[in-house]
């Protein structure tokens, strides 16, 4: 069943909008089931940058995993969907210390 946002509804974007619930906000997808095309952030503004990002279909590396894994939800696109899980991979990867490029010594 697809939800149709118009409750605490304080921000519309094509087929996206934002939920004021509580202290936070809810980015939802209307073109997706509400359990795996919503988010929850922190404040406004953040919920409008993953609208602006996921409509332009703009992969941000400065982002938090957390936040990547947003895009993934709220996004129906499944190539950009999938180029944001190629970059949480990598950023994944590096956290773990299998860096997938080094530099080699200059000089032996």
């Amino acid at each position: 069943m697809k939800r149709n946002g118009s409750d605490n509804c304080i921000y519309r974007k094509g087929d996206y909008v934002i939920l004021a619930v509580g202290h936070e906000y809810i980015v939802v997808n209307r073109e997706k089931i509400f359990k795996e095309g919503h988010t929850h952030v922190q404040s406004f503004s953040q919920a409008q940058y993953l609208i602006r990002m996921a409509s332009a279909k703009k992969v941000p590396n400065h982002l938090s995993a957390y936040l990547l894994v947003s895009l993934i939800r709220i996004s129906d696109d499944e190539s950009y969907k999938a180029q944001i899980q190629s970059l949480l991979d990598e950023k994944n990867d590096k956290k773990k210390g299998n860096k997938r490029y080094f530099n080699a010594p200059c000089c032996r």
